[in-house]
């Protein structure tokens, strides 16, 4: 069966089958060994590193959670929680820090009561919620802070405040892209902008200094 094409596109077709397709007998048989094993070799290959890197995942997945699992035994069983912490850093590569669920709630109350402010004296709508989401982003990526890890580690809070405040500003600079409107206020009024890391400086100090 062939389909009627305009004259215009069969010259077209016409020219570039001439211009592709080999001419001689002999390249042309090469042409039809060839092509069929290339494809075979392709979709072989594309079908069993896919396979391949889906049990991976999995088996990473499933090694993580039997991790996480043991680690939450030995936290029910009574082991302290900095000999747990240093256990699973140096053994797992698992770094992870333990939160007061009272101490949150009450960050998070003192957080969202101070964007409230926020939103009062600046006619702002920030989302309590999703604002206080974004400052808890910051403390985590002060949490991560090698040199307020040392600074903590060596200096009383009243001086590892002067260190903390000076990270505040980078990790507000690398977490800018989470909530820009929020942290750009905070960027630009260094008021309000400790006080809302006020809430966090004594946490940090002590899970990093007992990290």
């Amino acid at each position: 069966m062939h389909i009627k094409l305009p004259q215009k596109i069969e010259d077209k077709v016409r020219f570039w089958r001439r211009k592709l397709l080999p001419r001689t007998l002999f390249f042309r048989t090469m042409m039809l060994i060839f092509v069929p094993l290339i494809v075979v070799q392709v979709v072989s290959v594309v079908v069993f590193f896919d396979g391949s890197w889906s049990r991976m995942g999995r088996k990473l997945s499933e090694n993580l959670v039997d991790d996480i699992s043991v680690l939450i035994q030995l936290k029910e069983q009574g082991m302290p929680k900095d000999e747990l912490q240093r256990l699973a850093r140096d053994n797992l590569q698992i770094n992870f820090n333990f939160y007061d669920v009272k101490q949150s709630d009450k960050v998070k109350k003192k957080l969202s009561e101070i964007i409230d402010e926020i939103n009062s004296a600046y006619n702002k709508n920030f989302d309590p919620d999703v604002a206080s989401k974004s400052a808890l982003q910051m403390r985590d990526l002060l949490l991560k802070n090698g040199h307020l890890r040392d600074s903590a580690r060596n200096n009383s809070l009243r001086d590892f405040k002067f260190a903390y405040f000076d990270a505040v500003q980078d990790a507000l600079l690398d977490g800018y892209e989470q909530n820009q409107d929020f942290f750009a206020l905070l960027l630009d009024n260094e008021e309000r902008k400790r006080e809302i890391m006020q809430v966090f400086l004594e946490d940090v100090y002590k899970q990093l200094r007992e990290g």
